[in-house]
């Protein structure tokens, strides 16, 4: 009987390799360091859902994640967000299913950043 996996089943490894040389290699999972110098990436799981059949699980997993791009200005988080989906798009690792269309940008005030956010679901078996 196959059971559903918890956690990451689509590796941090994985999505760092698709990432590589991205904002410097500054890609860090749901928090960046206090002292993390501009620009960089963010990402964070925040959906998964497994494929379900008659027979139970079918072994493979949606997952919907969260790419988020911070910079000190605004044209600086679209750059950075266009690097990530390019490199996301042409990863062998994670196969994107497709962009989710709930991408945004914003500014903190309080920080004085901006970030862009693009949005991915990617199967993973």
């Amino acid at each position: 009987e196959q059971k559903i996996k918890e956690g990451w089943d689509i590796s941090q490894s994985d999505i760092k390799l698709a990432l590589a040389g991205i904002a410097s290699n500054r890609v860090y999972p749901n928090a960046a360091p206090e002292d993390a110098t501009r620009p960089f990436v963010v990402y964070r799981k925040i959906a998964s859902e497994p494929l379900m059949t008659l027979q139970g699980y079918a072994g493979q997993t949606k997952f919907i994640f969260a790419f988020e791009c911070w910079s000190d200005t605004y044209q600086g988080a679209i750059t950075l967000a266009d690097s990530v989906r390019t490199a996301i798009e042409a990863s062998a690792s994670l196969k994107p299913l497709y962009r989710e269309p709930a991408e945004s940008d914003e500014y903190e005030p309080f920080v004085d950043e901006f970030v862009e956010v693009a949005v991915y679901t990617l199967w993973h078996a």
